[in-house]
């Protein structure tokens, strides 16, 4: 399994920051960094810049999976401590905050933001 912390320094190896897209899309699809980050750049983003929401969705588009919206999760859920507090350990979801993406696989947030209080913004099921 793909987990933050490898992902992350993976990364940095391949000389890549601001990632946060393709880490939270490489946690939820369990492909290598390398291969999604290709998917991105096929799409127009560079190294060391944000990924547009669109450009997210995407790449699960192009790949073969499909995004769901939750929006009874999203009245439910405000911040990200609630959702991992609380959320189905089956679950696996992209979430979006103002500024940042990640993903909760089985349940568990992967990613720096776990257990802060980021306001949640949008939710989908990764299927």
């Amino acid at each position: 399994m793909n987990d933050f912390q490898t992902l992350l320094a993976d990364a940095r190896r391949h000389g890549d920051n601001r990632c946060c897209a393709p880490i939270a899309v490489s946690v939820l699809t369990g492909k290598p960094f390398k291969t999604v980050q290709n998917w991105f750049s096929r799409l127009g983003r560079r190294k060391g810049r944000g990924t547009p929401r669109w450009m997210t969705h995407q790449v699960f588009k192009d790949n073969g999976f499909s995004l769901r919206r939750c929006e009874r999760l999203e009245k439910r859920y405000r911040t990200v401590r609630t959702l991992e507090r609380n959320v189905n350990k089956n679950a696996n979801l992209l979430v979006f905050t103002r500024r940042h993406v990640l993903a909760v696989k089985a349940g568990e947030v992967l990613d720096w933001t776990q257990g802060r209080l980021h306001r949640i913004q949008e939710i989908y099921i990764v299927e």
